[in-house]
C-alpha cells in the first residue's frame, strides 16, 4: 500500500543539489544562516512523516500504533462482506452507494503500513488531517483489504474506526466502521468528506 515513486536522473541531481547546498551553508565557520533545528525538523518531516507526528506529541491524539504492516492473503468479497458471517455487518445506504459497490469481487493480497490514533475529544475532518501530515487517502481497493485484516481479529470489536478512503472518481469520503455491541455486529456507513465533527474515542487509520 506504500507508494513508491520513480525517481528520474534529473530529480536525483536536483535533490543532490539542494542537499549539498544546504550542508554548505549549514556547514559555515561565520555562522549559518540556516536555523539547524528547523533544517532537522523539516528533514525527519520528508524521511519519516509518521515518526515526525509522533515527536511532536500531538495534543489531539493517542497514538496506539505506527508504522504496523498489515498482510492479507486473497479473499472474495461476497465471503467477508456479508451481513450473516463472521464478523457480521449492517451496511447503511451511504455505504453500499459509496464503497462496496467498488469493491471488486476479488481482493487480491496485500500488505502495506498503517497507524492507529485515537482522538481525545471531538475533531472536525480537516483539523484530523491536517495534524497527520495531510495523508493520502486509501484505495477502495486498500481499505477492502485493512478491513479484513482489522475485523478478522475479535480483540478490535468495540472500536470506532474512520478511514479516508478515495473513489474512482476521485471523490474522497470519510468511512465510519464501529462495533455494535447490542447487535454484535460491525456498522458501516460513508458519506462524502467534509469538515463534519468526529467523536472522541475514535479511531483513525491512516496510511504510515
Amino acid at each position: 500500500m506504500a507508494k513508491k515513486y520513480i525517481v528520474t536522473g534529473e530529480q536525483y541531481v536536483q535533490i543532490d543539489r539542494i542537499m549539498t547546498d544546504i550542508k554548505r551553508q549549514i556547514y559555515t565557520r561565520s555562522g549559518s544562516p540556516l536555523d539547524p533545528e528547523a533544517v532537522i525538523k523539516r528533514l525527519r518531516a520528508i524521511n519519516d512523516p509518521m515518526q515526525y507526528i509522533i515527536g511532536q506529541k500531538l495534543r489531539s491524539f493517542e497514538i496506539i500504533a505506527a508504522g504496523v504492516t498489515l498482510k492479507t492473503a486473497p479473499f472474495l468479497k461476497k465471503d467477508f462482506f456479508k451481513t450473516g458471517g463472521s464478523p457480521a455487518f449492517y451496511f447503511w445506504n451511504d455505504f453500499t452507494k459509496l464503497i462496496l459497490s467498488e469493491i471488486p469481487d476479488e481482493i487480491p493480497d496485500c500488505v502495506g503500513r498503517i497507524t492507529k490514533t485515537k482522538l481525545t475529544k471531538d475533531m472536525y475532518n480537516k483539523r484530523i488531517l491536517a495534524e497527520l501530515d495531510n495523508p493520502k487517502p486509501f484505495t477502495v481497493l486498500e481499505f477492502a483489504a485493512i478491513m479484513y485484516a482489522l475485523l478478522m481479529d475479535t480483540s478490535n470489536e468495540g472500536e470506532c474506526f474512520l478511514f479516508h478512503v478515495q473513489r474512482k472518481d476521485g471523490c474522497v469520503v470519510t468511512v465510519d466502521v464501529h462495533w455494535d455491541s447490542g447487535g454484535r455486529l460491525w456498522r458501516c456507513d460513508a458519506g462524502a468528506f467534509n469538515d463534519h465533527g468526529l467523536p472522541v474515542g475514535s479511531v483513525v487509520v491512516s496510511r504510515s
